[in-house]
């Protein structure tokens, strides 16, 4: 590392670091609890106030335990992290958790009352990954227990046992459904991806082999299906692994490049849709997970590597700033808003990719993104990020928080990005 890039990383560190602990910790620590029912609060405006939270959301209330959760890890002398935590556990198991069939309901109302009751795998994931980063953080042995109980319920009702993977979501009584979101026939990448984490967290948690065994299963699985020659993460796929490009219903435009691309590059060809957000996210979640199962890293890198390329290529907006929303596979831009997890995503992925691969491309990549997220998308004297803007920064969707915007993308990265620079810097 020269003077220059020693530099760059401290300028970077200071700012990350400053935005973390003075304006974003303090915005959900005030905002987030719920002080009349119980459980955390979502829905706030550009200005930071609290606008209707009709309803709660498996998914948005367990990334909220897994935030204060995870702070609590990251400074255990603030105790209200704990007491945070602390409450969000009590909440879910109260509301959230089916005594009868196991697993976690996916929407009450404010109070708790029960709204959707289907099983949703997605869901089920951000479970694991809270409930076993909480008792990573506390040692509550609550939170691995209710973690150990999902696992067990995933592996007996959601894997596929004939084709591999895990189908997306079921009625309460763990029948595969096939309402939207989320049909049950399909398996995603997103998913599969949550998983990956959850199950990272809780082999970090868990003296269980069995939960290595199957984080190292999941890994091989992801590799070996769901990512293309390309270095490309593959959305969506039927229960025997025939990609399905519609899934996400692209644009009438889109759909007309996608078949005009078709017929010059061939059938066998066709330009799938990708998220440069989760090619980022899924090269440095990899690496972490390789690490925690103690698998051999290097096996695994042109994956990690082609991950990162690819996003590096055709995800960075080089001109603007910032990552765009979306894309075809064989290059192409097809989606130039800009939204906060993606950003969020790669600035922790580009930081790894600089960290394990020396490549100053990606240090120059996570600058461009800071950039652009300081100057467009963090709402200062609030200390949140907007949801969605342009390409060049305005807003179209200015709040700073809803029922699937709590602190678990930006807020992980925050704490991730501090981390690598701390580890560069001390070389």
């Amino acid at each position: 590392m020269n003077s220059d890039e020693r530099t760059r990383l401290e300028t970077l560190q200071r700012k990350t670091h400053a935005h973390l602990e003075n304006e974003y910790i303090p915005f959900w620590l005030k905002r987030a609890p719920d002080p009349v029912h119980g459980g955390y609060l979502t829905n706030f405006d550009e200005h930071g106030r609290a606008m209707n939270n009709p309803q709660k959301l498996i998914v948005s209330q367990m990334r909220l335990l897994w935030w204060f959760a995870r702070l609590n890890r990251h400074d255990p002398a603030v105790e209200i992290y704990r007491q945070r935590a602390e409450a969000g556990l009590d909440f879910v198991l109260r509301h959230f958790w089916d005594e009868r069939n196991g697993g976690w309901f996916w929407t009450t109302e404010r109070d708790g009352t029960l709204l959707i009751s289907d099983k949703i795998t997605y869901g089920q994931s951000f479970a694991i990954y809270a409930l076993a980063e909480y008792t990573l953080s506390t040692g509550d042995p609550r939170g691995l227990d209710y973690a150990n109980r999902t696992c067990d319920v995933l592996q007996a009702h959601v894997w596929d046992a004939v084709n591999g993977g895990y189908f997306d979501r079921f009625t309460v009584d763990w029948v595969l459904s096939f309402e939207k979101p989320f049909p049950g026939s399909i398996k995603t990448l997103n998913t599969h991806m949550h998983l990956l984490e959850a199950w990272t967290t809780l082999v970090q948690a868990s003296p269980l082999e069995a939960h290595r065994q199957q984080l190292q299963a999941l890994i091989d699985l992801i590799v070996n299906r769901m990512i293309d020659a390309n270095g490309t993460g593959l959305q969506a796929f039927d229960r025997r692994w025939h990609l399905l490009p519609e899934y996400y219903r692209p644009s009438r435009q889109t759909r007309i490049l996608q078949i005009m691309l078709e017929i010059i590059a061939g059938p066998n060809k066709l330009p799938y849709r990708l998220s440069y957000g989760h090619n980022i996210e899924l090269a440095w979640l990899l690496r972490l997970a390789l690490q925690t199962a103690g698998s051999e890293i290097a096996r695994y890198e042109p994956s990690i590597r082609a991950l990162t390329d690819h996003t590096l290529t055709h995800g960075v907006d080089w001109e603007i700033g910032g990552i765009f929303f979306d894309g075809l596979v064989n290059g192409g831009v097809t989606g130039m808003k800009k939204e906060f997890w993606q950003h969020a995503e790669a600035l922790t992925g580009f930081l790894d990719g600089y960290e394990y691969f020396g490549d100053e491309r990606c240090l120059q990549a996570a600058e461009n993104v800071w950039r652009f997220v300081e100057q467009h998308m963090i709402v200062r004297g609030i200390g949140e990020w907007h949801s969605i803007v342009s390409r060049a920064g305005g807003r179209i969707n200015p709040e700073t928080g809803h029922i699937w915007k709590v602190a678990y993308h930006v807020g992980r990265a925050l704490l991730e990005c501090d981390e690598r620079l701390t580890r560069l810097l001390s070389r």
